[in-house]
């Protein structure tokens, strides 16, 4: 099978559908020349696709990784099936970025943008997650050392970078700013409306605008129900997860929380 019989067409991202392209491109040489084969971090927007896309490539064996088993961002590592048995190369390393000021908050926004201000491209970046202090990065291991050789202030603030050990990688989990309240249904407008504090109306105008999506594919229609654990994204807004689905008040509304992702 050539790579011009996987249609790419219904992907109607173009900036998404280009980046399948060079995908494909690099699971068929991975294929042929027996060799492993990476892609930068995507997006969920952009990996979402790899199940429909990279089935359709004979003989290729791949697997998605982003360094800890909640990540968004992941890298798509691809290989001939012959050479599935055999470990792959570790090609994640993760960071911990600890600022030493006692009066200073550092955002998502100082630690991302510190470190791309070292000249290194978003792509090259996995997840950042933005903990009590401190910050994890996620990134390709030849960017950690870098990172680490160049990274020693943000802002205002001194910082000591670290790597950090297996042990406390696999016991990374996402902190949350947590929002309880109660919605009529399950329905994303009600939950958009109560996530980012919106009135219903205004969460029925992004979604009509196209900016809502939950499980990273855009919904069209307000009356789409979510379950325990989906999540959303809302374009300006951020991201947030339905953590739990609780019961129903004397009006029938039903109790909710929702994480948003720091």
């Amino acid at each position: 099978m050539s790579m011009k019989a996987i249609n790419l067409n219904y992907i109607q991202d173009e900036t998404i559908r280009n980046r399948w392209e060079m995908i494909l491109d690099q699971a068929y040489r991975a294929v042929e020349k027996y060799q492993s084969m990476n892609t930068s971090f995507l997006t969920p927007a952009e990996w979402i696709y790899a199940e429909d896309i990279l089935s359709g490539v004979p003989d290729l064996y791949w697997l998605l990784d982003g360094g800890y088993e909640n990540a968004e961002r992941k890298i798509i590592t691809m290989k001939h099936n012959d050479l599935s048995e055999f470990p792959s190369e570790q090609i994640i390393d993760v960071l911990s970025i600890k600022s030493t000021s006692k009066f200073q908050t550092l955002t998502h926004r100082d630690y991302l943008g510190a470190i791309l201000s070292l000249g290194i491209k978003r792509e090259k970046i996995g997840d950042l997650l933005v903990m009590e202090g401190y910050a994890i990065v996620f990134t390709f291991a030849e960017m950690a050392e870098y990172i680490s050789q160049n990274l020693s202030r943000i802002a205002n603030c001194s910082v000591k970078v670290r790597e950090m050990s297996e042990d406390e990688v696999n016991s990374v989990e996402p902190e949350y700013k947590i929002v309880k309240g109660t919605v009529a249904s399950m329905r994303v407008d009600s939950l958009v409306a109560l996530a980012y504090a919106l009135s219903r109306k205004e969460a029925q105008a992004l979604i009509s605008q196209e900016k809502v999506r939950v499980n990273w594919k855009t919904v069209y229609k307000s009356n789409v129900e979510l379950k325990e654990n989906e999540l959303i994204s809302v374009s300006g807004y951020g991201r947030a997860v339905l953590l739990e689905v609780g019961g129903t008040t004397r009006s029938d509304r039903r109790h909710v929380t929702i994480g948003h992702r720091r």
